[in-house]
C-alpha cells in the first residue's frame, strides 16, 4: 500500500478479495494446505495437449521431440502435488540422476508444469539452478531427467539444524544468509533471461552435501519482459492464483497479473528469509483462504529484538505490500544482504574490540604481570584494527582507541617507563589531567634518578683501577727495577770503597731525581692523574719522595749517623705501602708485607741495607703495578 492511502479494515479486504477471486474463478483452485503450491492454468503450454478418458496425450511434434534415454528407475525420492521424483541410472553416461514424472492423478495442468520445468531448466544454465539433462519418454509419458542433488532441502535444514554442515552450525544466521545470496543469484539470472519463478520457498531450495545450493521446481514460472521465451505464458496474463499461500505476494494472492514482476520474486525471497530468521513462514496459520488473505494484506511484521535492526529493515522492504517500494531486483536484495553481512561482521569485530579493551583495562587495574598486559594490549589493538577495517567509522571507534592508549599510559606510568608513557599520552585526543600530572612527576623522578646515576657513574669511574692500569703497570714495574738496580749498585759501590753516602749526597741525588720525576709527571700528567684512584696512588708516591727528602734534612740536622738514618728511610716506604693499601685497594696489601720484611731484615743486616731495601722496594712496587692485569686495563 502506498504512503498516504487509507488502510481498509479487514472486512473490506475480505469482501474485495473474495469478490475478485469469484470473478476470476480463483476459489475453484483452492486445495490442500497453505504450504502446498496452487497451480495456474498454463494455456500456452497446454494448447498442444489433450486430456480424455483419464489419459494425457501430446501432439505429434512434442512427442517426436522427446528423447528415448535408457533409464533404470530406482526408489522414490519424493512426491509433490502432481509429480513424483525417483532416483535412476542414466545408462548412456553411467551416472545417477533424478527423474521427475507425472503422478497417476495428474491432469493437463500438471503436465504443463512438468514440461515448463524441463524447458526452463534447459534454458537456465547457472550454478544455483539444478541442471536438466533431458526430457524423455518414460513409459509413454514425458519425464524430466535432472542432476541428482544429494543433500537436503533448505526447509528441512531450518527445522533440523543437524542437517546443516557441522562447520556452519555455530552461526546459523550466517549460513541462511549465504544460502539466500545463492538463491538471489539464481533468481537474478532467471530474470535476465525473462523468467520469473513465482514459487520460491525453502522447500524448493536444495542444499547439496558439498556446499551446492540449487533453486528447483520451476513449474509455476512465467515469462516477463522482452527477453521472455515465446513458448512461456506471460506473467501479465495471469488471472488465477499460483504459488504457496504461506509465502505468497499480494499481487499473486489477488491474481493481478499486471503487477507481477521481478519484484514479486523479491517478495518471495524476503518471505523465505523471514522463515529462516523467525522459524515460521510469514502467512502461516489457519485455512488456506486465511493465509491468502494475510498475503494480500501483507502487514509489516514486528520482529523480535534478536533480529538485527538492519536485517529487519531489509525484510520489511523486500516484503512491502506495494511492489514499487520493494527492492527493484533480486540483485539489489542480494547486495543489501551482503552489505548487512559485512556490517554484521563489523559489529562482531566491534563487540570483540570492546571486550578486548575492557580486558586490557582490567589487567592494568589489577596490576597483572607485564607480559599479561602486553598480551592483552596486542589482542585489543588487533581487534580494534579489525573492527576499523570492517567498519571504518563506527560510533565509539575514537573512544575505544582513547581507552586503549589511556590503559597503556597508566601501565607505563605504574611501571615507571617514561618513554612509553610519553608515547601513549601523545596519542591521546583529549588531555588527561591526572595522567599528565603523573607524567610530570615521573619526569622529575627520572631526572633525579639520572643525576644520581651520573654521579655514581662518575664516582665509579674515579675509583676504577681499570682506568690507566696498563700505563700504571709499565711505570711502577719499570721504576721498581730502577730502584732494585740502583740500590744494588749503591751497596756494591759502598762495600768496595768507591762511594761514601752522606745526607748531603742523598739530598743532591734527590734533587736530580726530583727534576727527572717532575719532568715525567708534567709530560704524562693526563695519564698519571687519569682518575681519583690513579691520582691517589701517584700522589702517595710523590709524597713518599718528598717525605724521604725531608727525613734526610731532619736526620742531618739531628746529626743522626747515616747508617741509622738509612734504616729509618725504610719506615717511609712501609707507610707509603700502607697508605696505598688503605686508601686505594686491599689488593695492594702484599706491598705492605714486602716493605715490612725489608725493614726487618735490614735491621739485622745493616751492612746490606741497600741490597735489602732494593729487593723489598722492587717487590713492593711490582706488586702494586701487577695487582690489576694489563689485559683489563684501559691505557
Amino acid at each position: 500500500m502506498k504512503e498516504g492511502e487509507e488502510v481498509p479494515d479487514e472486512r473490506d479486504d475480505v469482501s474485495a478479495l473474495t469478490t475478485l477471486w469469484r470473478e476470476r474463478g480463483v476459489l475453484d483452485s483452492f486445495g490442500g494446505d497453505g504450504s502446498q503450491s496452487l497451480a495456474a492454468s498454463d494455456r500456452a503450454l497446454t494448447s498442444g495437449l489433450t486430456f480424455s478418458s483419464g489419459e494425457l496425450k501430446l501432439d505429434d511434434a512434442t512427442r517426436a521431440a522427446l528423447a528415448t534415454e535408457p533409464l533404470v528407475m530406482g526408489e522414490v525420492l519424493g512426491r509433490g502435488g502432481m509429480g513424483v521424483v525417483c532416483v535412476a541410472e542414466q545408462k548412456s553416461l553411467r551416472r545417477e540422476v533424478a527423474v521427475k514424472r507425472l503422478a497417476d492423478h495428474a491432469d493437463e495442468t500438471g503436465l504443463a508444469s512438468l514440461l515448463k520445468e524441463a524447458w526452463v531448466g534447459g534454458l537456465l544454465a547457472h550454478p544455483n539452478v539444478a541442471p536438466v539433462h533431458a526430457l524423455v519418454d518414460l513409459e509413454g509419458a514425458p519425464a524430466v531427467v535432472m542432476k541428482r542433488i544429494t543433500g537436503t532441502s533448505w526447509r528441512d535444514a531450518m527445522r533440523d539444524p543437524r542437517r546443516i554442515p557441522e562447520g556452519e552450525r555455530g552461526d546459523l544466521l550466517a549460513f541462511h544468509l549465504r544460502v539466500l545470496v545463492a538463491v538471489c543469484n539464481a533468481v537474478h539470472h532467471a530474470h535476465q533471461r525473462g523468467v520469473l519463478h513465482l514459487d520460491i520457498k525453502p522447500e524448493n531450495v536444495m542444499l547439496g552435501r558439498f556446499g551446492e545450493t540449487c533453486l528447483v521446481d520451476w513449474g509455476l514460472a512465467a515469462g516477463w519482459g522482452k527477453s521472455a521465451p515465446e513458448w512461456m505464458p506471460r506473467a501479465d496474463e495471469i488471472r488465477s492464483v499460483s504459488g504457496t499461500p504461506d509465502y505468497m505476494a499480494p499481487e499473486i494472492a489477488s491474481a493481478s497479473g499486471a503487477e507481477i514482476s521481478p519484484r514479486t520474486d523479491v517478495y518471495l525471497l524476503g518471505a523465505t528469509l523471514h522463515e529462516a530468521v523467525t522459524g515460521r513462514a510469514p502467512h502461516r496459520g489457519g485455512a488456506a483462504i486465511d493465509r491468502m488473505l494475510r498475503a494480500y494484506r501483507s502487514e509489516p511484521f514486528a520482529y523480535p529484538a534478536s533480529v538485527p535492526e538492519e536485517l529487519a529493515r531489509i525484510l520489511h522492504r523486500a516484503m512491502h505490500r506495494d511492489p514499487s517500494e520493494r527492492y527493484a531486483s533480486a540483485e539489489a536484495l542480494r547486495d543489501a544482504i551482503e552489505s548487512f553481512v559485512l556490517h554484521r561482521r563489523g559489529e562482531e569485530r566491534i563487540v570483540e574490540a570492546r571486550d578486548r579493551v575492557a580486558k586490557l583495562e582490567q589487567a592494568v587495574e589489577s596490576a597483572s604481570a607485564e607480559i599479561e598486559i602486553a598480551r592483552a594490549f596486542g589482542t585489543a589493538r588487533f581487534a580494534l584494527r579489525e573492527a576499523e577495517t570492517a567498519r571504518p567509522a563506527f560510533a565509539d571507534r575514537d573512544a575505544l582507541r582513547e581507552r586503549l592508549h589511556v590503559a597503556m599510559a597508566r601501565s607505563a606510568l605504574d611501571a615507571g617507563k617514561l618513554a612509553l608513557a610519553e608515547r601513549y599520552l601523545s596519542e591521546l585526543a583529549t588531555s588527561k589531567t591526572d595522567l599528565k600530572k603523573r607524567l610530570d612527576e615521573l619526569r622529575e623522578r627520572d631526572a633525579a634518578r639520572s643525576r644520581r646515576v651520573r654521579t655514581l657513574e662518575n664516582i665509579a669511574r674515579e675509583q676504577d683501577l681499570d682506568e690507566g692500569s696498563a700505563f700504571r703497570r709499565r711505570v711502577l714495574v719499570g721504576f721498581a727495577f730502577v730502584l732494585l738496580l740502583g740500590n744494588l749498585a749503591y751497596g756494591w759501590l759502598e762495600r768496595a770503597g768507591f762511594l761514601q753516602h752522606t745526607y748531603v749526597a742523598m739530598l743532591l741525588q734527590g734533587l736530580g731525581v726530583w727534576v727527572g720525576v717532575g719532568g715525567f709527571v708534567a709530560w704524562r700528567r693526563r695519564a698519571i692523574f687519569r682518575n681519583h684512584a690513579n691520582t691517589v696512588m701517584f700522589s702517595i708516591a710523590i709524597l713518599c719522595f718528598v717525605v724521604l727528602q725531608s727525613l734526610w734534612l731532619a736526620l742531618l740536622a739531628l746529626e743522626v749517623p747515616f747508617e741509622r738514618g738509612v734504616l729509618l728511610s725504610g719506615v717511609v716506604y712501609l707507610l707509603a705501602s700502607g697508605a696505598v693499601t688503605t686508601l686505594v685497594s686491599a689488593r695492594f696489601f702484599p706491598s705492605v708485607i714486602f716493605s715490612s720484611l725489608g725493614l726487618l731484615v735490614a735491621s739485622f743486616f745493616p751492612e746490606h741495607v741497600w741490597d735489602v731495601f732494593g729487593v723489598a722496594s722492587c717487590a713492593s712496587l711490582a706488586t702494586v703495578g701487577l695487582a690489576w692485569p694489563a689485559a683489563r686495563g684501559r691505557a
